[in-house]
């Protein structure tokens, strides 16, 4: 081991380290660290995680940023406490700044490049799979300034994120081309080992010469204040500058809307992501941009650890969304769905050979195709046999935490997303609790909401037992809410409990004033970088929902 000065910052979950002066500052007292390009500097210091099988049994809510949910722990508490970095990086009105430097391969293209081009569908790869390299980080050196203090990550993974929003918006000199920027992945425990053995020449090349500081034992046992990976998504979004999409939007465009939202989710006691603001910048050596941006919290295995205990948070956790297939399939609980799982609806992405599950398994996921699927599947037949009226509601109730479906339920219908799990059967994770069985849902991608939907969705007027869909011209076709509060259709149960519950958890967020505009600005107000554009047609959402919603219960 390396003998050089540490300065010792020690939390109950991780060991964690920050180091001012170190010949190797992924050097824990392994070998392995020998040989390896050292990377210091007087300025910055470095602050890392070392993944240890220490766990906690107690939870640190982040301040001003949602907290940890209060329906959905373990009583014995998750399984990682919140470090004072973490719970200052989730805490609005963090001053959050991001730089992303990018080298250039042998044959002087940028590295960003490499993100920007293999990031989007591609129609020129020989297989016809457009979505290939989707899942191939490319390396970058980090840097995060938090509230004035500077941490530095050598070699983590960036990748685009996404599915209309996707941008070649790098040239492969390192200019910007003049296309808006693309969401990102960030991974700070990539080891990059698909990327090396690609078939690609060109992505092969790049890692066979690319000059690393780290080694990948090193990395993949690094996190940045215990997280795994890190989400990044640009703003403003959900409007005209997006048309290099294809896609045409009309509404008032997405800013701090999708924070907000997250933070109504755990308000109400549910599992939401933390999410924040600030700024980027991208370096390629040519040229350099900065942007706002929104940084979300991954859902992943220690976000879940953040929620349960540990026995609890190895339970199988699912991404569900319109698949990227021919007859694109929505996450709508169709029957058909549970039909040859591994393969079908239910099973686990593989861009590069083009397999898009509409149900995607993200955990417990190590034998591929023939993983457990079994959850997933008895969920969609019990709702659906009790949609029909064939089977109990003690039946529905031992695969469902229905109270929790019902308030989280509630939430949506308040913030109007058009492009949810209710109205367009599409972005929503499903968590099953190890301990009881029972099927949770956690809230993703709503950056559709507040008002922010194109107008002919309507969805300030849509009161609690609105039926339709996302257009609002069809029936919503999703069995699961027939088999719990919409008022149509005859079960084998009443639902007037229920309904009841429903109503009176629509009734609380409007007590809570998660449509009050009021508390939008003093939630937004503190937030750093991105434009508070969107306060306009956010309170004239609010009131119009308001009453909808009152007028309906």
């Amino acid at each position: 081991m390396r003998k050089s000065p540490l300065l010792f910052c020690l939390s109950l979950s991780t060991l964690s380290l920050t180091l001012t002066s170190c010949t190797n500052f992924f050097d824990f007292g392994s070998s392995e660290g020998a040989g390896q390009d050292s990377a210091t500097s007087s300025s910055t210091t470095a602050w890392i995680n070392q993944s240890t099988s220490s766990e906690t049994s107690t939870s640190q809510p982040a301040s001003g940023s949602g907290g940890t949910s209060t329906t959905t722990a373990a009583s014995s508490g998750p399984a990682l406490v919140d470090s004072a970095e973490y719970t200052s990086l989730w805490t609005y009105g963090s001053d959050v700044k991001l730089s992303l430097s990018f080298k250039t391969d042998s044959h002087n293209r940028s590295v960003l490049y490499y993100v920007s081009h293999y990031g989007v569908y591609s129609s020129s790869t020989s297989s016809g799979v457009t979505t290939r390299y989707f899942d191939y980080y490319f390396p970058a050196d980090l840097t995060l300034t938090l509230n004035g203090k500077t941490y530095t990550i050598p070699d983590v993974g960036v990748r685009e994120k996404g599915n209309n929003t996707r941008s070649d918006f790098c040239s492969s000199d390192g200019s910007f081309n003049g296309k808006h920027l693309s969401h990102l992945k960030i991974s700070f425990n990539e080891t990059f080992a698909t990327e090396s053995a690609s078939a690609n020449t060109s992505i092969k090349s790049l890692f066979s010469n690319y000059a690393f500081q780290t080694s990948a034992s090193q990395r993949d046992a690094r996190s940045l204040f215990d997280m795994n990976k890190l989400d990044l998504k640009y703003v403003p979004r959900n409007t005209s500058a997006d048309l290099a999409s294809g896609f045409s939007y009309t509404g008032p465009g997405c800013y701090n809307q999708e924070i907000y939202c997250y933070n109504a989710f755990s308000k109400e006691g549910l599992m939401s992501p933390h999410a924040n603001s600030a700024s980027l910048t991208l370096d390629t050596g040519t040229a350099s941009k900065t942007a706002a941006y929104e940084i979300v919290e991954s859902i992943d295995k220690r976000f879940l650890k953040r929620h349960f205990s540990s026995s609890d948070a190895r339970g199988d956790l699912y991404k569900c969304t319109w698949s990227n297939k021919l007859d694109m399939t929505s996450a709508n609980f169709d029957s058909a769905s549970v039909t040859n799982p591994g393969t079908g609806d239910i099973g686990i992405e593989d861009n590069y050979s083009g397999y898009h599950p509409t149900y995607d398994l993200k955990t417990n996921d190590s034998a591929g195709a023939s993983s457990d699927f079994s959850k997933m599947v008895n969920l969609i037949n019990v709702v659906n046999e009790a949609a029909d009226g064939q089977a109990s509601q003690s039946q529905l109730e031992a695969v469902l935490d229905v109270q929790e479906f019902l308030t989280y339920s509630a939430v949506d219908a308040c913030l109007g997303n058009y492009d949810s799990f209710r109205y367009s059967y599409n972005n929503y994770y499903i968590y099953f609790i190890p301990s009881s069985g029972k099927a949770i849902y956690i809230p993703y991608d709503y950056d559709w909401s507040l008002g922010t939907e194109p107008s002919s969705s309507s969805m300030s007027s849509r009161g609690a037992y609105d039926e339709t869909n996302g257009s609002g011209r069809s029936t919503n076709s999703n069995p699961i809410f027939a088999a719990t509060f919409f008022k149509s259709g005859s079960l084998a149960y009443s639902k007037s409990a229920y309904q009841s519950s429903y109503s009176a958890a629509v009734q609380k967020c409007l007590d809570d004033g998660i449509l009050t505009y009021g508390s939008y600005t003093s939630l937004v107000n503190p937030l750093l970088y991105i434009s508070k554009t969107e306060y306009s047609s956010v309170s004239s959402y609010m009131s119009k929902k308001t009453s909808a919603l009152k007028n309906s219960l």
